[in-house]
């Protein structure tokens, strides 16, 4: 049976903006001009947030942060979408827009837009990435420097991928 595609994206965002003000500039460079709003909704408790009036493509997009070093994060909320999906469904039905969404707002005066990139890569004995992941991992920095990059060891079938490996900037996602 063919599962429903689900939109995905999770994003940090830096900007001086208001959270107002960055909603403008998603709504218009991403939504179609869907609004944000729900400010005094208290949806993420005590972080200022705000969400997409209506649903685009069955999500809702929200939008949370302040204009400090911690930034915002735009993230696609289709948790309604998964709700009765098993974890394996859920697997085969994301879509991950990070990176169309990141375009799409790259360049805009004012915001800098981080990804937080994942790769599995393939281990030594003693748990270290192999010489080739560690070349592929470069030629990811090279190719993405602002992106942050996550290595996660490849996981033996029902076994748990930790320890996690990080490259690139240590900053937050």
């Amino acid at each position: 049976m063919d599962t429903m595609k689900i939109l995905a994206c999770r994003l940090r965002l830096l900007s001086r903006m208001s959270l107002e003000e960055l909603g403008n500039v998603v709504s218009n460079r991403v939504l179609g001009g869907v609004p944000f709003v729900g400010r005094g909704d208290y949806i993420r408790d005590e972080v200022p947030a705000v969400y997409s009036e209506f649903d685009v493509l069955g999500t809702r997009f929200i939008l949370m942060g302040e204009p400090d070093d911690e930034g915002y994060y735009l993230e696609a909320d289709g948790r309604s979408l998964i709700a009765n999906l098993s974890p394996a469904e859920i697997k085969k039905s994301l879509v991950d827009i990070s990176s169309l969404v990141a375009h799409l707002l790259g360049g805009i005066e004012g915001v800098t837009v981080r990804t937080l990139r994942i790769q599995t890569v393939d281990t030594l004995a003693n748990g270290a990435p192999t010489p080739r992941e560690l070349s592929a991992a470069s030629r990811i920095r090279a190719y993405r420097p602002g992106d942050r990059l996550l290595l996660v060891p490849k996981a033996e079938q029902g076994t748990s991928p930790l320890p996690l490996f990080h490259g690139g900037d240590e900053e937050g996602p």
